[in-house]
């Protein structure tokens, strides 16, 4: 049996070298690198200064946020946690309260921000929250999110019964170190 011509051509074809590939233009740049993921923020490295009759929370301390509390004269306690900020969490006060009003604060909830500092990445605020379920008692609150370092961090107290306990969080959460 003889092979036809067709049957010769597809071995050879087969057989044939490739040209080698063409050289990619000096001018087409390359594509990135990808982007390397910061190590996982260690909080409990974390340096802070802490007014008289505030304590770090022990209990938390396999946590990935760190709290601070203090007793107040009534018995109650106040405290403010220092996470590490996403990707997500706005750097500026207004984008960082309509965050919050659209995807954590109670529905009706209304948000008044009436102090604004920009510090290095972000911003500190005190912002007067009011519930629609409790309109006639407003709570004040303090939010950071700013750059610590090659970090960024997110400093929350959302309960600070008076302006002495809010100036005590804000100094804690600026004098975040590593």
């Amino acid at each position: 049996m003889r092979p036809s011509a067709w049957m010769i051509a597809v071995l050879l074809a087969g057989c044939e070298k490739s040209a080698p590939p063409a050289d990619p233009s000096p001018s087409a740049p390359s594509p990135p690198p990808p982007a390397a993921t910061p190590p996982p923020l260690d909080l409990q490295a974390l340096k802070v200064t802490l007014p008289d009759g505030w304590v770090k929370v022990a209990k938390y301390k396999d946590r990935d946020f760190v709290l601070f509390e203090t007793p107040l004269p009534d018995g109650r306690t106040a405290n403010m946690r220092i996470t590490p900020a996403t990707p997500r969490t706005p750097t500026n006060a207004r984008a960082y309260v309509d965050d919050k009003l659209a995807h954590d604060w109670d529905p009706g909830c209304k948000a008044k921000i009436l102090t604004e500092e920009t510090l290095p990445g972000g911003f500190a605020a005190t912002i007067e929250l009011t519930a629609a379920a409790d309109p006639q008692h407003p709570k004040l609150e303090f939010h950071s999110v700013h750059d610590v370092g090659d970090r960024r961090i997110h400093c929350e107290c959302e309960w600070a019964p008076d302006e002495k306990i809010r100036d005590q969080v804000a100094a804690i959460c600026k004098s975040a170190s590593w």
